[in-house]
């Protein structure tokens, strides 16, 4: 087995690491276990200029053509995980079983503004904190990796940064790998594949497993109880993922296909998407997120912002079911919603919001506030998503909005104005982020 290198390693390190030990001790008892260190960490020069996601692919793929294998096993947890999806896309003749765990086909730059401002945030303080007793960064370091972890476990992990690279080159990689986007080569893995992943990751969400085993064909996946995305031997998971990927590695082409086990982790149906697709091919997206949620997190409370996330979600989902609508992709503090009818997406959203309105009446100071935006174009669509420049468009709309409004572009308007009884506030002329010129939106009045 060939396991694909993450930044987070040191070969010698971690052969003693009360943190790190453990993976390699267990995963070399049944095979051959063969690793290296990524390029600008551990053992491996950390003096390169290239720290870039195709280097890392290519230094894999150097490993292999130097080691002379013909066939193997492929590992990769976290960000070792997109490595291992790019090459066995690239070469499944070599690869017999490949086995993700906590991994990322879809870099943290593209995730909800929640998720991506907090590695924003991780990102501005890794300089000064990296292998630092820097208690911001590394509040933030442990809450993102193992908000689990004990005393001793954090000092190991603050030892484990300091040996593993330098503050520039760890600045450098995260920053890499949030641009990542595998999403168009998971549908093109032809090999045995297993996605294993923790529920309540806040490194790579749980979505993004469900994701990745959801595209790649006939893929299996394994639900993993806990928080941590590094695990550690004494926790349930830790044993789970061990077993799992025993067994896979002996079978001869994986497990069953994964989209009854990810419907089974998250309780919710697959839904077919051709559904929402209008007969002319449009459909229309409404993208949706809770404004200031890090913030509401931080004077909340994880426990109380929890309560207020499923709330959230449960008028959400009551009033999409309501309208037709179908639920593409929940993001943690917001979704992405499908319509075959750009009036049904309309009337779902001021459902929405009058929902939330009146919870907010009743709360005496924190207030739910919700932003949305609506488009609607045609879109390609691929196993349970939408891609194309109408959802980049829909997504941008809705980064304009504020908390409370929903705002839609022009041609969504343009298609549901007609009728009159639908009133739009005044038009305003914006910069789309990635789409060239002036864009219309319009706020609809809906209180």
């Amino acid at each position: 087995m060939v396991v694909a290198a993450n930044w987070l390693n040191h070969l010698e390190f971690d052969r003693t690491s009360p943190v790190c030990r453990h993976w390699w001790e267990e995963l070399s008892r049944e095979h051959q276990v063969i690793r290296y260190d990524q390029r600008g960490c551990g053992l491996s020069d950390w003096d390169t200029s290239d720290l870039s996601f195709e280097a890392s692919v290519g230094d894999l793929e150097s490993l292999i053509s130097a080691l002379g294998i013909d066939r193997f096993a492929l590992f990769g947890a976290s960000q070792g995980g997109s490595v291992a999806i790019e090459y066995a896309t690239r070469h499944p003749e070599k690869v017999s079983h490949l086995a993700l765990y906590g991994a990322c086909a879809y870099g943290w730059a593209h995730q909800n503004e929640a998720h991506r401002q907090e590695w924003e945030t991780l990102l501005g303080l890794t300089k000064d904190g990296w292998g630092q007793e820097h208690p911001d960064y590394q509040r933030a370091f442990i809450n993102k990796f193992k908000p689990e972890a004990t005393a001793d476990q954090k000092f190991c992990l603050m030892r484990l940064q300091e040996a593993s690279t330098s503050p520039e080159n760890a600045e450098k990689i995260q920053a890499e790998w949030g641009k990542v986007d595998l999403r168009q080569r998971l549908g093109q893995i032809a090999v045995p594949t297993l996605v294993l992943h923790a529920r309540g990751d806040n490194a790579v969400l749980f979505e993004e497993g469900c994701r990745i085993a959801g595209l790649v064909p006939g893929a299996g996946f394994v639900l993993l109880e806990g928080k941590n995305h590094l695990l550690t031997h004494d926790e349930p998971a830790w044993q789970s993922l061990v077993s799992e990927i025993r067994q896979f590695l002996t079978s001869d082409s994986g497990r069953s296909p994964a989209h009854e086990d990810i419907a089974a982790a998250v309780g919710l149906e697959r839904p077919d998407l051709r559904q929402a697709t209008a007969p002319d091919g449009t459909v229309t997206i409404l993208f949706s997120d809770i404004e200031d949620s890090t913030g509401m997190t931080e004077r909340l409370g994880d426990r109380r912002m929890q309560e207020v996330l499923r709330l959230h979600n449960d008028i959400v989902r009551e009033h999409l079911a309501a309208s037709g609508g179908f639920e593409v992709k929940s993001m943690g503090d917001g979704f992405m919603l499908a319509f075959s009818s750009a009036r049904r997406a309309l009337q779902c959203a001021v459902a929405i919001q009058t929902a939330l309105a009146a919870y907010n009446e009743e709360q005496d100071n924190e207030q739910l506030r919700v932003r949305m935006g609506i488009h609607t174009g045609e879109a390609l669509s691929e196993s349970d998503d939408f891609y194309g420049k109408h959802v980049i468009l829909a997504a941008r709309v809705a980064g304009q909005a504020q908390g409370g409004q929903i705002l839609v572009s022009s041609l969504f308007k343009a298609l549901t104005d007609s009728a009159g009884d639908i009133v739009f506030g005044e038009e305003q002329e914006v910069e789309l982020k990635g789409l060239t010129g002036l864009n219309s939106v319009y706020p609809v009045e809906w209180r």
